[in-house]
C-alpha cells in the first residue's frame, strides 16, 4: 500500500497547475539488481486550473467550484475542474549489461465519471553508468490528455537526458 503526488505546470498546454493525490496498493512481479516489474491500482484526486476560454467541467465526491470571474456581468467559463480517478500503472527496468538498463513507466487516470476523459503519462529510456553510481540517462516520454484545452493537442512528447547519481 502506497501514497503518490504529482504537481505539474505547462504554459505551452495552457495548464496552470495540475495537482494529484492518491494511493493504494502495488504488487512487485520481482524485484531483484538485474530487474524489476511492478503494478498499482488505487484512487486518485485530480484538481486541475486552466488557462482557457472553454472548459468541460465536472466533479466527483464534493460540492462545485464556484466561478471566480473578475469581471462583473461576464460571461466567464470556470477555468478550474477537480475530479476522482482510477490510478493505475506499472514501472518495469532491466538491466541489459553492467552498466546499461532500460526502464518504462506508466500511470494512467482515467475519470470515473466520464473514463473518456482520460490522462496519461508514459516514459521509456536508457541509463548508462558513468562513474560509479553516477550515471546518463535518455528516453522519450509521453503526457496524454484526452479532453485538452481548445487549440492543444492531446500528446505532448518529450525527449529528455539527465545526469542522476542512485543511491
Amino acid at each position: 500500500l502506497g501514497g503518490y503526488t504529482r504537481f505539474e505546470h505547462d504554459k505551452f498546454k495552457d495548464l496552470n497547475y495540475r495537482a494529484l493525490l492518491g494511493g493504494g496498493p502495488r504488487y512487485r512481479f520481482f524485484d531483484t539488481k538485474a530487474q524489476h516489474l511492478s503494478v498499482y491500482l488505487g484512487l486518485a484526486y485530480v484538481f486541475e486550473d486552466l488557462n482557457s476560454r472553454t472548459v468541460n467541467r465536472y466533479l466527483a465526491a464534493r460540492p462545485s467550484l464556484a466561478n471566480n470571474c473578475r469581471s462583473a456581468g461576464a460571461d466567464c467559463p470556470d477555468t478550474r475542474r477537480d475530479f476522482v480517478s482510477l490510478a493505475l500503472g506499472d514501472e518495469f527496468r532491466m538491466k541489459i549489461t553492467d552498466t546499461l538498463s532500460v526502464f518504462q513507466l506508466l500511470d494512467v487516470y482515467p475519470n470515473v465519471q466520464d473514463v473518456s476523459d482520460t490522462l496519461v503519462h508514459a516514459e521509456a529510456g536508457l541509463r548508462q553508468k558513468v562513474l560509479g553510481n553516477l550515471y546518463l540517462g535518455l528516453g522519450l516520454a509521453d503526457d496524454f490528455d484526452n479532453k485538452p484545452t481548445d487549440g492543444r493537442k492531446k500528446n505532448d512528447f518529450q525527449y529528455f537526458g539527465n545526469l542522476g547519481y542512485e543511491f
